[in-house]
């Protein structure tokens, strides 16, 4: 027989080619059971691969080495393990028997005593001679080159069989309505199948029905009917043929396929079967260079190992269609299109360092769906959000899947969308793809039923520990990180992050402790502190929460004072312990819902020292327009030589509405506050305030009536020279006082750069954002101008009427184009907010 491309065209190419050592461990010993006294047989030819669908729903990759002229030789999958397809070699097996030559049994073939390679895949022809005249004959090997290929289809029966009534128009129509519209979309038209050549009731006579088939006839029914579609030779041409026969029983496979750029596929039977269309478009993703996708679980280090530390199931995602599912067949998946090089800029971003992106769903068909990062060991990994929209719109309904035991199983799983991570082991072609059961490391984690995607804060570590994905957000878009093991950053904006929300009452006295690090929040052990958002929620009277690194003495300063029956925000700066866990307490009987979200974390070399919280300043009755001057370097724990000071900032005891202002000693006097707060009650913030020379700041209240306050100031941290965060010194970047009020439901979006006193180099700002006179209740977002939903996370709750002003301290990733959303939600029909934000400080990546 003649092989699917004419070896010796290539031999005549590779004539000047150095001849290869011999592939250790290509012997009888790697390959099997042969010994000098088992009969051998010598072949020289092409290395072809072939994937098989077992009836029985296992399937497998065979290797057979293709010559010239003579039958294809099956041979173990180990002996040519590393050899390339389409690469011409020498082989000395042992003599084929019928047993090792079918292609349905696993693990067979021929074993391999010896085997040299002649001469490495894409020799004189490429894509030229003999091949596609259109091909790019430069397109690298394993990649596909984007274009127009048409799909050769026949309708045949082998001798002693009668037609089941299928015929070829029925599948060009097959391929015409299902199958090229879902390569179409899948790869954004970049791979568009037409229907070529159709040949009808021709009868194979290379053997009967009756007898089975063989290694070396599947390749010969291959060849016969790519020469009768005029499309020989197929396989690594880029040429397409899908020849359809009734079932042959003998055969036991539903469908059999080259894998290579191009190539040919049987299907044997199926007429009438609803899955049919998917079968052809299955086998034809082998013809594009495709293995299946499969899921990867059980891994000895957790979500994530080498296939020898892992169990694997063949067709075990189905999220694709090189996968198998019952529902329909969601769009190619991320890592597959790697492979086949079609990912795009516009698709998908490579994460060479520390990244943010927003993915769309990948049934969308547009945007950024695609997150790609390569761990240091070589392995690829393809991040993804599968949204219930479009192709994928069954997710979560009606698709099952088989991810531990072959389909089909007695109890398949449902597929739900979220944000799932693809894992590829190299980029040769055939390469299948891995579904990893990224919910492994969660606590309850049941291995049985493997758990695919990421929630919002939920995060997944590659095996060798060079990458951490986490995702921030999961809705009509995720938001997701790509956080590499040797991040240069020492402060790292998130999220938000929701790590704690209890709505129902928290009793007093008790305190509750919360894990920041870890899997569910992406923060590593390494990390020094965190910024939180802590929400105090409808207490029922007075009091106050404290935020304060487990493993302390509950301190008797506060982060947030509860006004009964309002919502009310402060941003925390917590030490983080080595257990990597902070605790609060609530104080007085108020029983408010507590929601902690995480905006950031630092690093060790930060410069930012955080503390257990410590007392400054509480001093009663203050005097309105009187400033206060407080030396601060050389107390509560701050040393000498820090440039700032982090503090919680409580005003109490107050007669009327008013506002605190704090800024260096001997500075101007900002026109900005740090603090405002209302008649009654008390109201707390976070700050950080820039120190003078000597060490000093000075702070002054201002009341309405005159009256006086009580100004508590709590040390929680400090900023030493050349930290990652640099104090600017108020800057007004929104003041709507002057323009147009904000309506609930708008936004407003403030650019932060060097006119701002923001450096191009800045990741995050530290900026103070007041909300005035409110209409309606309703809360504030702050958020990274970003494509995509805004997080569902608030840094300031208010309550309408003239006066009930209230603001926060609240860092900040700037997003695109150096810009920060401010959107106000409220309720009601004509609500609406004036927001004034300043700028105190900025972060940077590094020093």
């Amino acid at each position: 027989m003649t092989s699917a491309r004419p070896l010796a065209a290539l031999l005549g190419a590779l004539l000047t080619l150095t001849l290869a050592a011999p592939v250790a461990p290509a012997t009888a010993a790697a390959s099997g059971t042969a010994d000098a006294d088992t009969p051998s047989a010598a072949v020289t030819g092409e290395v072809v691969r072939l994937a098989v669908e077992n009836l029985d729903g296992t399937a497998h990759e065979l290797t057979a080495v293709v010559p010239d002229d003579g039958d294809a030789v099956r041979v173990a999958d180990d002996a040519l393990a590393t050899v390339p397809s389409g690469s011409v070699v020498e082989v000395v097996t042992t003599a084929p028997t019928a047993a090792d030559q079918d292609p349905t049994a696993l693990d067979s073939g021929a074993d391999v005593r010896e085997v040299e390679v002649l001469g490495a895949p894409g020799g004189a022809e490429g894509g030229g001679a003999g091949g596609d005249p259109s091909a790019d004959d430069d397109a690298p090997l394993g990649m596909l080159s984007p274009g127009t290929r048409a799909v050769h289809v026949m309708s045949a029966t082998i001798s002693g069989q009668l037609s089941d009534g299928f015929s070829a128009d029925d599948l060009a129509e097959l391929v015409r309505t299902d199958v090229a519209p879902y390569w179409s979309a899948s790869t954004d038209g970049q791979v568009r199948l037409t229907v070529g050549a159709r040949s009808e009731g021709a009868v194979h006579t290379g053997w009967d029905a009756d007898e089975g088939c063989s290694t070396a006839e599947v390749f010969e029914l291959f060849d016969w009917s790519a020469r009768r579609l005029g499309a020989f030779p197929a396989a690594g041409q880029r040429r397409h043929t899908v020849t359809y026969t009734p079932r042959v029983e003998g055969c036991w496979f539903g469908g059999i396929a080259h894998i290579a750029d191009g190539g040919s596929a049987w299907i044997n039977g199926g007429v009438g079967s609803p899955g049919l269309a998917d079968l052809v478009g299955h086998e034809l993703g082998h013809t594009l260079t495709l293995g299946h996708s499969n899921t990867r679980f059980e891994c000895a280090g957790g979500a994530d190992g080498s296939l020898a530390d892992c169990r694997h199931t063949e067709y075990g995602d189905g999220y694709d269609t090189m996968g198998s599912a019952t529902g329909r067949d969601g769009p190619l998946n991320g890592a597959h299109l790697a492979t086949m090089g079609l990912l795009t800029p516009e698709s998908s971003v490579t994460a060479t360092g520390p990244t943010t992106v927003v993915l769309a769903p990948v049934a969308s068909g547009a945007g950024t769906r695609f997150l790609r990062l390569t761990a240091d060991d070589g392995a690829t990994y393809v991040v993804e959000h599968r949204g219930a929209v479009g192709a994928d719109a069954d997710l979560g309904s009606r698709r099952l899947a088989c991810p531990v035991v072959p389909t089909p199983c007695a109890s398949p799983q449902l597929l739900r969308p979220g944000v799932i991570v693809h894992r590829v082991d190299s980029a040769a072609s055939g390469e299948p793809s891995y579904l990893l059961d990224v919910g492994a490391a969660r606590p309850l984690h049941d291995s049985s039923t493997p758990e695919p995607t990421l929630a919002a804060g939920a995060s997944f570590t590659t095996a060798d520990g060079s990458w951490t994905v986490v995702v921030d957000e999961v809705g009509a878009t995720a938001t997701v990180r790509a956080v590499p093991r040797d991040d240069p950053r020492r402060y790292v904006p998130v999220g938000p992050v929701r790590v704690h929300d209890e709505r129902t009452g928290v009793p007093a006295g008790t305190p509750v402790c919360l894990d920041v690090t870890g899997t569910d929040t992406g923060v590593p052990a390494d990390a020094t502190g965190v910024v939180l958002t802590v929400t105090t929620v409808r207490p029922t009277s007075v009091g106050n929460v404290v935020v304060y690194p487990e493993g302390r003495d509950v301190p008797a300063t506060s982060t947030v004072n509860l006004s009964p029956g309002r919502d009310v925000a402060n941003t925390a700066f917590v030490a983080l312990p080595p257990s990597g866990r902070v605790c609060y307490l609530v104080r007085g009987p108020g029983q408010p819902g507590v929601v902690v979200d995480l905006t950031g974390y630092l690093r060790d070399g930060s410069g930012v020292e955080l503390t257990a919280p410590r007392r400054l300043e509480d001093r009663s009755a203050v005097r309105s327009g009187t400033p206060v001057t407080v030396q601060v370097t050389g107390r509560a724990g701050v040393p000498d030589g820090a440039t700032a000071v982090v503090l919680n900032v409580t005003a109490a005891r107050t007669t009327s509405g008013g506002h605190l202002r704090m800024w260096a000693a001997g500075a101007s006097v900002p026109a900005t506050s740090t603090l405002n707060y209302l008649r009654g009650g008390d109201r707390a913030t976070a700050a950080v305030v820039a120190l003078s020379p000597d060490g000093a700041l000075t702070y002054r209240s201002q009341t309405a009536d005159g009256g006086p306050v009580r100004v508590v100031l709590d040390v929680v941290g400090y900023v030493t020279e050349g930290a990652a965060y640099s104090a600017t010194g108020p800057r007004r970047v929104l003041d709507t006082r002057t323009s147009d009020r904000v309506p609930g439901g708008d936004a407003r979006t403030v650019t932060l750069d060097a006119a701002t006193g923001v450096p191009e180099d800045a990741t995050a700002a530290v900026m103070t954002v007041v909300a005035v006179s409110p209409t309606g209740g309703g809360h504030l977002r702050v958020f990274p101008a970003r494509a995509g939903q805004p997080p569902s996370t608030s840094v300031l709750n208010y309550v309408p009427g003239r006066g009930n002003d209230v603001g926060n301290l609240v860092v900040t990733a700037i997003g695109d184009d150096r810009q920060v959303t401010l959107l106000n939600v409220q309720g009601g029909r004509g609500t609406e907010v004036d927001l004034v934000v300043d700028v105190v400080g900025y972060l940077t990546d590094a020093p």
